[in-house]
């Protein structure tokens, strides 16, 4: 599935979203007993979670079965779960206050644990949501939002800022300088591992492809099931 929450599901159960009925995203899941760190919590393991897109917040069943699902994307530890917040993003949004948070929140949480807990036995999962539409990399922050040309068919949930955009070139750099900063935070992640590395299983996937303007789909997926949405790195 070339979107988010279903395809999380399959990859983390092995069940196809044709099986698990889950095929869009902000989807409660309902019992999933088949979530691979129910297998390592009863090994033994301490199993715990850091996302930062929407589609994996606890509010839709992510966490159930794990030890720590950290699913905060406040600047701010807390804020979140402050009572009004909380239940503004429980019951009012399909989606959730903050769609996402940075790499570097995230690893802020993740490699506290895993320092933490370098002495036992764990799983952890960690989600990165940066090579990710719209393309707001740090590092294009100084080259503007090139306006001149026809416009380009962008994803409607981009915000009217990105949507001016139409420049296809500028486009696929923005994208890959995303999937650079990703490429960087997976080597902090490697990092924080420290010395237990050599004894780590470490896989790296990704739940979805981006499509440039294959097939007439401009920077986005979801809608397709061509080669750049489905094809994904498996590491």
């Amino acid at each position: 599935a070339p979107i988010t929450e279903p395809s999380h599901l399959a990859m983390l159960s092995g069940i196809a979203p044709f099986r698990s009925g889950i095929v869009s995203n902000g989807t409660d899941l309902g019992e999933r007993p088949a979530l691979a760190w129910h297998s390592f919590v009863k090994e033994g393991y301490l199993a715990a979670g850091f996302v930062a897109g929407f589609p994996l917040h606890g509010k839709y069943g992510w966490g159930q079965g794990i030890h720590v699902w950290d699913d905060d994307f406040g600047g701010i530890p807390g804020v979140q779960s402050l009572s009004m917040l909380k239940l503004y993003n429980q019951f009012f949004l399909k989606e959730h206050a903050l769609r996402e948070r940075s790499a570097a929140l995230v690893l802020t949480r993740a490699e506290r644990w895993l320092r933490a807990h370098r002495d036992e036995n764990t799983f952890t999962f960690v989600h990165f949501y940066d090579a990710h539409g719209p393309y707001q990399s740090p590092s294009n922050a100084d080259l503007g939002t090139p306006q001149a040309g026809e416009p380009l068919p962008l994803p409607a949930y981009w915000p009217a800022r990105d949507r001016e955009i139409r420049d296809v070139e500028w486009l696929k750099r923005a994208y890959q300088a995303e999937v650079a900063d990703v490429d960087a935070a997976v080597g902090r992640l490697l990092d924080a591992l420290g010395p237990t590395l050599d004894n780590t299983i470490v896989v790296v996937t990704a739940d979805h492809g981006e499509s440039y303007t294959e097939h007439g789909y401009y920077f986005d997926h979801g809608d397709n099931l061509y080669d750049p949405s489905l094809r994904v790195p498996l590491v």
